[in-house]
């Protein structure tokens, strides 16, 4: 579990020093109203809210794991994170179905976002001529890199109460062909630092 924490302070790092040669991602948002941004800014304050209590719960399970059985705070751990995560922005977690289809819209909307952002995994080998690719895509991506697709989901969530999955998914797609998500490091790690531990 450290060394999760320990890769992704590892990764902003690289992306904070890479900003010096790497050409300037502009992701662009939907919507300059005032909901749509009041649901951006929750999304973001939420989601950083979840990245920083997720941190705390690793921690408090390390303690536990000490006094109690490991396998049984180990198996406790993906509900209590899905638990806070809900608390904290108001949307499910997104299963590893729906997360699948986020990365996978993503991909068919922008697969030059593969090869310009997807450089710390060998992801290309799971992708196939058309864009398809294979749900074990999800054992191989760092999940730091779908924070931003998280974000649009939650974003969309909170803009679209009553939609269905179907219906938010045709929406998640749009912003996906408009350049408005991203695996970006750069643009994440702009966003997302400070959520993050120091050490």
């Amino acid at each position: 579990m450290i060394m999760k924490w320990t890769g992704y302070i590892i990764l902003i790092i690289v992306c904070c020093l890479s900003t010096a040669c790497e050409r300037t991602v502009e992701v662009l948002r939907p919507g300059t109203d005032e909901k749509s941004f009041e649901a951006r800014q929750k999304a973001v304050d939420g989601i950083k809210r979840y990245i920083q209590r997720e941190f705390e719960l690793i921690q408090s399970f390390e303690q536990l794991a000490q006094e109690e059985d490991v396998l049984e705070a180990l198996l406790t751990l993906p509900m209590k994170a899905a638990e806070i995560f809900k608390e904290e922005t108001g949307v499910e977690y997104p299963s590893p179905e729906l997360r699948f289809q986020l990365l996978s819209i993503q991909i068919q909307e922008n697969p030059a976002d593969v090869d310009a952002h997807l450089v710390f995994t060998d992801v290309e080998e799971e992708i196939d001529i058309h864009g398809e690719i294979s749900i074990d895509i999800l054992h191989v991506i760092d999940q730091l890199q779908m924070i931003d697709l998280i974000e649009e989901w939650v974003c969309l969530s909170l803009l679209h109460p009553d939609a269905t999955e179907e219906a938010l998914l045709a929406l998640f797609r749009e912003s996906a062909k408009n350049g408005q998500t991203t695996f970006s490091f750069v643009v994440i790690a702009t966003t997302y630092a400070d959520a993050f531990p120091a050490e």
